[in-house]
């Protein structure tokens, strides 16, 4: 068994990985109601489903279901500045609302203990951090539901639902006649209402395509990237699917030079290069991809992680894609990529483990159950093989992976039935 065959196998999984991003939600809506709760993809699931409980505890005090269809978005604090800064809001303004796509962003510091930032913003605010949750969500909730732009009113009105009065307003309007007018009596200009003043222009759409289809996870700088160099990744994405390697680069390259700051299209970029083996080109792009996304995007990790085993540096490459794994610790193609990296250094009862983990996680994937084969047939364990190679055929009878399956199914079960359990010579 060769430690290329290996490489193949996590090749053929991180071109995927490269291109994903979290979609990390953090639970159905309070009542049923038509109410989306996301965090950008920053987060951990598990954080996300702490902190955005902080922020659901805190909405069922006000009339938040009058809203009708809305997204609440968790930013990071450490992300915070990048995203309100460009549209000319106060950064230490932690909340702000895009009335056109019905969202409100809240900072982290406000439903999470950010020792640094929280400090800022108690000086700037002169209340803590609870206080201002509560001050943000009513002052939020006052200028949709009494459609009121001006920021001295809304104040007042945040008032009386912190008092715990019902919201009077001179106008209450249902939520889709509410968004029209809004939106017409600007115009066509849009409104982005803030705690701190209003911004002159509000952040562009949510991501289309490939990145935020589902319209459920937020990319903090995803907020924008142009249109010309969203499609310019979308079409590398799609030929990267038909493994179409080296059309995708071109594409790639476009998206970059449009948005140079594109840290997903670089990941994009080192993807299609470690599927040519060009390791040199790969490295640089995963690299550049976790400098621009601040060390923040995971698939960069993982890819990183495995030309980093590639080149015999097994310590960094584990810790690499450990890195990744602590930023996004359900994903399960970080948890493969690890999984490969243990068994590439010899260490096979963690590799085991980790390979489990990615199943645990996505028990539709088969690389994991053909990498937990190669541990078994080291651990003389045909029976185990057999069973993982079953698995990685049930889910991918036609796939890369099936042919090479069959046969060492086959010759496992020789093996077993000739009662061989003696260890394989590994090269």
């Amino acid at each position: 068994m060769k430690l290329r065959v290996g490489l193949q196998v996590a090749a053929q999984v991180l071109v995927v990985i490269f291109l994903s991003q979290a979609v990390t939600k953090a639970g159905p809506p309070v009542g049923g109601l038509p109410q989306h709760f996301v965090c950008n993809t920053g987060y951990s699931l598990s954080k996300c489903q702490a902190d955005m409980a902080v922020l659901r505890k805190t909405l069922a005090k006000y009339p938040a279901a009058e809203l009708g269809e809305w997204t609440w978005v968790l930013v990071r604090s450490a992300d915070w500045k990048y995203v309100v800064m460009p549209q000319g809001i106060d950064p230490d303004s932690p909340a702000f609302t895009y009335l056109p796509k019905r969202e409100t962003f809240i900072e982290e510091a406000l439903v999470a203990k950010v020792p640094h930032r929280a400090e800022e913003l108690i000086v700037r605010w002169g209340m803590s951090t609870d206080d201002l949750l509560e001050l943000a969500v009513a002052h939020e909730l006052t200028h949709v539901l009494c459609n009121e732009p001006g920021e001295a009113k809304a104040n007042l009105a945040a008032r009386t639902l912190l008092n715990g009065k019902p919201l009077s307003c001179e106008v209450r309007l249902a939520a889709k006649t509410r968004t029209e007018e809004m939106n017409s009596s600007q115009q066509g200009d849009s409104l982005v209402f803030n705690l701190a003043a209003h911004a002159p222009s509000p952040p562009s759409d949510l991501m289309k395509g490939h990145i935020g289809t589902n319209g459920s996870a937020v990319s903090v700088h995803e907020l924008g990237i142009p249109d010309k160099a969203r499609e310019a990744y979308n079409k590398g994405v799609r030929q990267l699917d038909a493994a179409d390697w080296l059309g995708s680069i071109p594409n790639f390259q476009r998206a970059i030079k449009s948005f140079p700051t594109f840290y997903e299209a670089y990941s994009g970029l080192g993807g299609a290069e470690l599927s040519m083996q060009s390791w040199d080109s790969a490295e640089a792009a995963f690299r550049k991809s976790i400098e621009l996304s601040r060390g923040t995007f995971a698939p960069a990790h993982f890819g990183l992680g495995v030309i980093l085993c590639h080149r015999n540096q097994f310590a960094d490459a584990e810790a690499t894609i450990r890195d990744g794994i602590e930023l996004d610790p359900a994903d399960a193609h970080g948890h493969f990529s690890l999984a490969w990296v243990l068994y590439a250094m010899g260490r096979l009862p963690e590799a085991e483990r980790s390979a489990h983990e990615a199943i645990l996680y996505k028990p539709t994937f088969p690389d994991p159950y053909f990498l937990l084969a190669q541990i078994h047939l080291l651990q003389r364990n045909p029976s185990a093989e057999i069973e993982d190679l079953n698995g990685c055929l049930k889910l991918d009878p036609n796939g890369p992976l099936s042919a090479r399956a069959r046969a060492e199914r086959a010759e496992a079960q020789r093996s077993l039935a000739k009662g061989n359990t003696s260890a394989p010579t590994k090269p």
